[in-house]
């Protein structure tokens, strides 16, 4: 009946439903662990015993007096059977005795155990109410209570009752002694498993899979859903124009309410979709009918205020509701009593867990610490385990991720996470205790990696920077500790820290076993990329708190992280392709894409070589930017550790030595090395969101988040270092500078790579005024950490003039390109089309055209009627054929407007030379202002063009002197173009855009009768063409053409009117 009802009304609640099955009902780790139907049953009774509680006298009056209407049938049985049953009737008095014994003694004993052996520990709070539901004793506690009295309500109705009336209490008495018994006997077996570790744990996590997640999801996913009703199709937004429906707006003061009278412990229970869709329709037809546009309704149900009674269910604006559309939607909620699992969420069963974790460090058992870490470790991955579903796209999700529908609400996953950091914090401040607390937490997130398949992409981020989180926490509290005296503390430190390094370089072990590398590479490349950006960021925390020796690790870290991965070599593919241009977004691209043909040069493809060589590029990158970052640090006070870090980091070679070999390491050796390196960064083709410059700007972007919890809220900070690699430009040239000692180039692997079709006509401009840039920067006068000012002067001659043969060589490759492509013919048919709208607009056609009675359109024209416009220098770049350059934005709408006004002018000067009627001239503008309006009487349609400036200026000022426009008649009216002055009288008044043309020309729209123009396609009446000059091919003209007859009617009035001064009077 539910799920019919849940169709028809189109429920929140069937929606809900819906939800859960095709996940969590999906999921066989859910399903295993499900209760059975007891337990079930018992969690049902302990959650709402005041109603089972009710039920049960009920039945039992129910058995009473079906035992009374069943005398006549039973009464035979029972003499047959049980001859003796009146000694039944003095069991009574035991049934009492035995029942008031166990409630009233057993229990509150049992009951009082349990109380005194968690009374210390943190968890009580959550693990005292789950046995509370699971055991039962709540119901079985009231059922005896009840028992007692329905016992004692028999003896007072034995006076009344003979022994066969009577027996039927006590039958009655004795099966629901027997159910008690029952219960009691669930008990103490719940009682004895609570005790007992492993099973109370193994019972909190079911009670958190099947009471605490269901529940807390649910409720989720109904928020999420009412806040998201219309893009989740529940509700109907047929008519945006007429009436838009919303389910959010944070300010709706002047809308008008629609509200029930609901109490306050109550809230929403169920929304009918189908009802306030119905309401929509309805009130969208009236608005129709009544002409009424821009109205909206917001169905966000809330409180109107804090403390009254009343809750608003929509919200609307711009229209008075009907009353049928308000009784529908107010009838399509309901609400219900506060619900008992309140206070027994996902969350709160954590402290279950956790709270075992601050009891072992508050008393400083580091056993007891791991062994909650275990349990929290067990009891995440079976809680991930069991939310995990596909969702819609087939792809693997999880239920953990999904927050709070409030403001800045946070997932379960951040909540989970942030409870791991602060114990994480609180296993820190033990560290002069104790340092075994540290050491397990090292572990912590790793271990929950590991014991996980599948996860999710936020899954995988999120807990390897939780293991990170740990080195900011150590490298904080050595901040703290580093002025203490105590060599302990000084011995604990470094012993930590290198257990830190040991710890997070196992990652790589654990993130793919190598096994599986050959092939499950492409499903682990997110992690692999998110922890080599946190090792990067360790050297840049420690020194934000002027750290330097777990800098130093931090660089050591970043250096071996490539060897960490134990890659192979591919020699083969890194000569065959062009490897340099290799990093790992090149991973999620199809190997027939056209950026891994311009990659592979026609060899073949090779997965694991491509993960290889796109990491290593990847760590190389990471370490130069790592060391630029490290040149920008504001306050240089121990240069000589900076300039060793950034060495480190641009030659590989590890702070603290080994003895072992090491393996071969990619090293910047040149500023050449360096510069193609930067080119990568720039990453110019694919610049944007999701790409690998977007990566490496958003790991900068981190630097400077770094050790922002000190930070006042609301001031504006400056930050250390920059946000995207062209703004650290000042440290790249620092570190080229150095490099410098002789004139270099580009790597050969590097210039070829520029010089091919991987690199676009447009990408070589940028990276060229990337190197100009460079050069500029070096021409500054400024101090350099890592160059001798004596040998200043000569590196910085080599490194300007090392970039300008660089320019000079791509430019010349950029000239010999455009030299050699052809005019893009669809470039050329683009311009004509989309100046042609002057043309092809002839219902409100622009001024001078739209003083013409007839335009019209021919197929074929003479070409004495062609006229032609040149844009002069222009580069062929722009309209070679498959060269991608900058463009000036909206080039097209600029070419339109030249026509436009080539179009304009001719029309005029065609104007110019009609015959005049009559000539006269002024001494001031005010007799050429009464003339005109005395001439226009004798003219049908009269319009004014006005050459003279100074005519011009008193009409533009009329504007806002009216002491002018009311001597003068001007007046303004709208729905004229640019070139529209004004009216004098009823004389329109247009501009006269010549230089040398000095006076005015007073004439009627008759005048212009018709104008023609050649048609070369429905859309087209330009042809366009590129015509480059003799001495330079790579530059010309623009060259458009179009053709146009006006013809002027005879014998019309045109009148010049002259003025015999320069300025105005």
């Amino acid at each position: 009946m539910r799920l019919i009802s849940g169709k028809l009304f189109k429920t929140l609640s069937h929606r809900v439903d819906k939800e859960i099955q095709e996940s969590l009902y999906q999921n066989e780790v859910f399903l295993k662990s499900r209760w059975s139907f007891f337990e079930r049953s018992i969690v049902l009774w302990s959650s709402h015993y005041k109603k089972y509680i009710a039920l049960t006298v009920t039945l039992s009056f129910l058995v009473v007096a079906n035992l009374f209407l069943w005398q006549p049938w039973v009464r035979p049985l029972v003499i047959e059977y049980l001859p003796h049953w009146r000694k039944l009737l003095d069991w009574q008095g035991g049934f009492l005795a035995g029942q008031l014994t166990i409630v009233a003694v057993v229990y509150p004993l049992v009951i009082g155990l349990i109380s005194l052996l968690f009374q210390n520990k943190s968890a009580k709070k959550t693990i005292f109410p789950i046995y509370q539901k699971y055991s039962g004793f709540m119901f079985a506690g009231l059922s005896g209570l009840t028992l007692s009295t329905f016992i004692i309500l028999g003896y007072f109705l034995r006076a009344h009752l003979n022994d066969s009336g009577y027996i039927a209490f006590c039958i009655t008495t004795a099966i629901w002694l027997a159910s008690n018994i029952l219960l009691t006997a669930w008990f103490f077996v719940q009682t004895f498993r609570m005790l007992e570790e492993v099973s109370r744990d193994r019972l909190v996590l079911r009670f958190s899979i099947h009471e605490s997640c269901e529940y807390d999801i649910r409720e989720r996913i109904k928020q999420t859903l009412v806040l998201d009703a219309v893009r989740q199709k529940l509700l109907s937004n047929p008519n945006e124009q007429i009436l838009n429906v919303l389910t959010l707006k944070y300010s709706n003061n002047d809308y008008q309410e629609l509200t029930r009278i609901v109490a306050r412990t109550w809230f929403i229970k169920d929304i009918r979709y189908r009802l306030i869709n119905i309401a929509i329709f309805l009130q969208t037809a009236i608005l129709n009918l009544a002409k009424i546009k821009g109205a909206t309704l917001v169905i966000q149900p809330r409180r109107n205020s804090r403390n009254g009674n009343d809750m608003v269910v929509a919200s609307y604006d711009g229209f008075k509701v009907n009353y049928l559309v308000k009784l529908l939607i107010q009838s399509a909620f309901s609400f219900k009593g506060q619900d008992v699992q309140t206070g027994l969420g996902l969350s709160a069963i954590l402290n279950a867990f956790v709270g075992s974790a601050y009891d072992a460090l508050r008393e400083g058992n580091s056993k007891d610490f791991s062994d909650a870490l275990d349990n929290i470790v067990n009891w995440h991955t079976e809680i991930a385990l069991a939310l995990s579903f596909k969702n819609d796209d087939g792809y693997t999700d999880n239920w953990l991720l999904l927050p709070a529908s409030n403001f800045l609400g946070r997932s379960y996953l951040n909540e989970l996470l942030g409870e791991y950091h602060r114990l994480a914090r609180e296993s820190v401040e033990r560290i002069p205790d104790n340092s075994r607390f540290y050491y397990d937490m090292l572990y912590l997130h790793n271990r929950i990696f590991t014991r996980r398949d599948k996860l999710v992409k936020q899954e995988i981020r999120s807990l390897i920077q939780g293991s990170y989180n740990m080195w900011y926490l150590l490298i904080e509290w050595r901040s703290y500790s580093s002025t203490s005296g105590d060599m302990r503390i000084a011995n604990k430190y470094e012993d930590i820290l290198y257990d830190f390094v040991g710890a997070w370089e196992s990652w790589l072990i654990y993130i793919e076993p190598r096994s599986k590398k050959a092939g499950g590479i492409d499903k682990s490349y997110l992690a692999y990329i998110t922890h080599l950006e946190f090792t990067a960021s360790t050297a840049i925390s420690a020194l934000r708190f002027n750290n330097y020796e777990a800098a130093g690790w931090g660089v050591d870290m970043l250096n071996n992280w490539l060897s960490n991965l134990s890659l192979d070599n591919n020699p083969n593919a890194e000569y065959l392709w062009r490897s340099v241009l290799l990093n790992y977004s090149f991973l999620l691209k199809d190997s027939e894409s056209p950026a891994w043909h311009a990659v592979l040069k026609g060899n073949e493809y090779d997965h694991l070589a491509a993960f290889n060589l796109s990491f290593k590029n990847a760590s190389l990158d990471l370490r130069i930017l790592t060391a630029c970052y490290i040149l920008l640090k504001p306050d240089q006070d121990n240069k000589e550790m900076l300039v060793k870090y950034v060495k480190a980091l641009l030659s590989g070679v590890s702070i603290h030595q080994t003895g072992a070999t090491s393996r071969s390491r990619h090293s910047i050796s040149s500023a050449g090395d360096l510069l193609g390196a930067y080119i990568r960064h720039r990453d110019y083709r694919h610049y944007g969101e999701n790409t690998y410059g977007s990566w490496l700007s958003s790991i900068l972007d981190s630097f400077g988040r770094i050790y922002e919890e000190r930070r006042v809220s609301g001031r504006i900070y400056s930050g250390w270092g920059a946000n995207d690699p062209r703004s650290m430009n000042e440290a790249y040239v620092e570190i080229a500078i150095s490099l410098s000692e002789r004139k270099w180039r580009l790597p050969n692997e590097w210039e070829e790579a520029i010089l091919s079709d991987a690199f676009r006509h447009i990408d070589r401009e940028k990276m060229i005024s990337d190197i100009r840039n460079w050069i500029q920067i070096a021409q500054c006068e400024q101090s350099y950490i890592l160059i001798d000012e004596e040998a200043k002067v000569g590196l910085v001659s080599n490194f300007c003039d090392s970039l300008n043969e660089i320019i000079k060589r791509v430019e010349k490759a950029q000239v010999e390109e455009i030299t050699g492509s052809d005019i893009d013919q669809n470039r050329l048919n683009f311009f004509s089309i989309a100046s042609s709208g002057i043309f092809k607009n002839t219902g409100t056609p622009v001024f001078p055209l739209s003083l013409f009675e007839h335009i019209e359109h021919k197929v074929e024209m003479d070409d004495s009627l062609s006229y032609e416009l040149n844009i002069a220098d222009y580069a062929k770049e722009r309209v070679a054929l498959g060269v991608e350059t900058n463009r000036p934005n909206n080039e097209e709408e600029g070419i339109a407007d030249c026509v436009s006004a080539n179009v304009q002018v001719n029309v005029l000067r065609k104007l110019l030379q009609y015959p005049l009627s009559a000539s006269y001239r002024y001494k001031s503008i005010d007799y050429i202002l009464s003339d005109v309006r005395r001439l226009v009487n004798s003219i049908a349609c009269p319009v004014l063009f006005v050459g003279s400036q100074a005519l011009s200026n008193t009409l533009h000022r009329s504007s806002y002197d009216r002491d002018i426009a009311d001597k003068h008649e001007i007046s303004r009216l709208d729905g004229f173009g640019n070139e529209y002055i004004c009216h004098v009288g009823r004389c329109e008044v247009y501009i006269l855009p010549f230089n040398g043309v000095d006076y005015c020309l007073l004439t009627s729209k008759e005048l212009f009768a018709k104008v023609w123009f050649r048609k070369i396609t429905d859309d087209q009446f330009i042809e366009t063409d590129f015509l480059p000059k003799e001495d330079n091919e790579n530059i010309g003209n623009l060259h458009f053409k179009y053709w146009m007859d006006i013809e002027l009617l005879e014998k019309i009035p045109c009148v010049k009117l002259e003025l015999d001064f320069d300025e105005e009077e």
